[in-house]
């Protein structure tokens, strides 16, 4: 976060890579895949940058493309029966969509998983 405060954005791209890759070795998923997507994110924003670090950190999300329907949904700040409703399925469901994807993701909360929604596209071809 300081190189990024510093307007170095490519050297915390690098750096969120490198916690990325840290974490992945510590086994810390959720950590990892957070650092992994804030590492896309800002090389993005620097148009594409690309390091070696960044290219061994990257990751997609583990979301199946129904589960990323509910938490597209979700991060649109619609509740569990307005996403069943939607979708037409049941809300328990739903929750269990969106307990799995929190599980994959390794997060605590609902805003945590559509923050990492809002950064990154998820790999759909499971």
């Amino acid at each position: 976060m300081e190189f990024e405060q510093m307007g170095d954005r490519i050297a915390a791209v690098d750096a969120a890579a490198h916690a990325a890759l840290a974490f992945r070795r510590a086994e810390l998923r959720g950590s990892a895949l957070w650092c992994s997507t804030r590492a896309d994110a800002l090389a993005h924003c620097c148009g594409g940058a690309s390091t070696p670090a960044l290219r061994r950190a990257s990751q997609t999300l583990p979301f199946t493309e129904r589960e990323f329907e509910v938490v597209t949904l979700l991060a649109q700040g619609l509740s569990s029966p307005a996403i069943a409703k939607q979708l037409m399925l049941s809300r328990r469901t739903v929750e269990g969509h969106i307990y799995r994807a929190m599980f994959k993701t390794d997060t605590s909360s609902r805003e945590e998983l559509a923050a990492l929604l809002r950064l990154r596209k998820p790999d759909t071809s499971q």
